[in-house]
């Protein structure tokens, strides 16, 4: 099924990629609003396709590319969180009256990232210790 995904989100890149040239590429000079495009586009189909990438058969090789891959997608997941934390902070600022704009923007922001503060305690917490097998 993820690689099913991945081939259909990387056609669907491929069709659109045409109007995304002309519309982010062919600017003067690169805004906010294109590199929140740009990082929201590009780490979905990054991270896509990482997770779906085979390892190689050798062991040694296998085990330093699978603690690597797996600390790519680790970090890859996490920062999707940043420009969906993002848009929806831009998008609460921009429907909220004035006196009331920054904090209900920032509280947006903060509240966005507490899926990306939460995965990243779970994750540290489910990695072994270096020093946990000498300690037997």
């Amino acid at each position: 099924i993820a690689s099913s995904f991945s081939v259909l989100l990387a056609y669907d890149y491929i069709l659109t990629f045409n109007s995304e040239v002309t519309l982010f590429w062919m600017g003067s000079r690169p805004s906010g609003a294109t590199i929140l495009f740009l990082l929201n586009r590009y780490n979905a189909l990054v991270s896509q396709f990482l997770g779906v990438t085979p390892f190689p058969s050798s062991v040694e090789v296998c085990l330093s590319t699978a603690i690597s891959v797996e600390v790519a997608c680790v970090v890859l997941s996490a920062l999707q969180y940043l420009p969906w934390a993002a848009f929806s902070a831009l998008r609460s600022y921009a429907l909220c009256l004035d006196p009331y704009r920054w904090p209900i923007s920032a509280t947006v922001f903060a509240l966005s990232l507490v899926p990306l503060v939460t995965n990243m305690w779970v994750r540290t917490l489910d990695l072994p210790c270096p020093s946990s097998s000498d300690s037997s």
